[in-house]
């Protein structure tokens, strides 16, 4: 009978609580990895006083286990060196995500909850009275969390009793971009109007709405458009600006950090810790509103092209054909707010986009979005958002 070797434990340094060595083996580049470092950096500041190791040179980013004498790691499971520095230096660990590499199955690991992400985006969509859903997935096989949220949009569409239609293709982007946009414009064109498609992350949104114009569907109008991740330079990209589902990357940061403190304490933390979805940043692609009654359709088409101009209920009802009293009582009853409150929110959502996305003044801001009052503006904005515009411009960047 062959002799059974029992694994070295994993040992504990001796080391005080306020002087712990930490290995944080996640890319700063990345921008998913590095909002989980602000998390973990938030839980340092609040709770513990580690010295964290963190390297964004790929060749540095994983240190020599012969060398580091630390007491804790965290750390992201995509290469097999990780791995091996992680088995070789017998300390705590746990592992955000699953990685590109099967997680050792004693590490715990955090992750963004995936089923969640795609019943988020089904309400989203359900919510705006559409009753067509489609999934757009990832277009390389090794995208694990692709599935998780496909079958979860899906079973929620079921549910609501809605369609659902899935383009699965798997493309070679750079090898032949014409052909993989032509094949996604093919079966855009033939989904029924007024259809919202998920897509798998950003940049697969950005070319669900580069197929669409391909295949002359307009967004949102024809099909309304949501992402996941929420990457503010590929949203802000695409024409019209994408809407996009935000992992809640700070509590997977803090969350892993607390189960590593908890490790490193001695105490046992096993298995794994979904976190869910921050919530839905909007922005224009998937503003629809799936209206039978032609004129607020009509309404709300001159609203959104309109934004800027300084409007009159009035005007607006002329766009739509109907009289004023007949449009401020229809528009009521099928959006669920009044004309002026809808044109307002319009405008602070572009203004929502301005302030994040460039450095023109507020004054300027407020006037690109048909406020020519600083203060009337100011006074909208925070009712509306919470805070004034310039406290939102120093969250946004930051």
């Amino acid at each position: 009978m062959a002799a059974v070797v029992k694994p070295e434990p994993i040992r504990l340094r001796s080391s005080a609580r306020a002087d712990r060595q930490v290995a944080v083996i996640l890319d700063p580049s990345n921008m998913y990895q590095r909002r989980i470092i602000r998390g973990i950096a938030e839980y340092v500041q609040q709770h513990a006083h580690w010295r964290l190791f963190i390297e964004p040179a790929t060749a540095d980013m994983v240190p020599d286990p012969r060398t580091w004498r630390g007491d804790g790691v965290i750390a992201y499971f995509g290469e097999r060196r990780t791995e091996e520095f992680v088995a070789k230096s017998r300390v705590p660990a746990v592992s955000i995500e699953r990685g590109l590499r099967a997680t050792p199955r004693q590490v715990p690991v955090v992750a963004t909850d995936n089923e969640a992400i795609g019943r988020l985006a089904a309400a989203h969509f359900l919510a705006n009275g559409l009753s067509h859903l489609a999934y757009c997935g990832a277009t390389v096989p090794s995208a694990y969390w692709c599935e998780p949220r496909a079958a979860a949009f899906a079973a929620a569409a079921h549910e609501a009793g809605a369609t659902f239609s899935r383009f699965g293709q798997r493309q070679r982007i750079a090898r032949d971009w014409p052909a993989a946009l032509a094949a996604l414009a093919e079966w855009i064109a033939a989904l029924p109007p007024q259809t919202g498609v998920l897509a798998v992350n950003d940049a697969r949104a950005r070319h669900v709405v580069e197929a669409c114009g391909l295949a002359g569907r307009r967004v949102p109008d024809d099909v309304a458009v949501l992402g996941v991740d929420n990457d503010e330079l590929l949203c802000e990209l695409a024409t019209p600006p994408v809407s996009s589902i935000e992992h809640d990357t700070r509590g997977i940061g803090r969350r892993a950090a607390e189960m590593l403190a908890a490790l490193m304490d001695g105490k046992p933390v096993q298995g794994t810790v979904l976190v869910p979805p921050a919530g839905v940043t909007r922005r224009q692609s998937s503003e629809m509103l799936a209206v039978a009654d032609a004129g607020v359709a009509a309404a709300i088409a001159f609203l959104r092209g309109n934004v800027a101009r300084p409007l009159h209920v009035a005007d607006v009802a002329r766009a739509s054909g109907l009289s004023l009293s007949t449009l401020k009582a229809r528009f009521k009853t099928v959006v669920g707010r009044p004309v002026h409150a809808e044109l307002q929110r319009l405008r602070i959502d572009q203004a929502r986009r301005l302030l994040a996305t460039t450095e023109l003044p507020i004054k300027q801001v407020a006037a690109l979005v048909g406020f020519h009052d600083i203060s009337h503006f100011t006074t909208a904005f925070r009712r509306l958002t919470g805070m004034p515009p310039g406290r939102y411009r120093t969250q946004a960047a930051s």
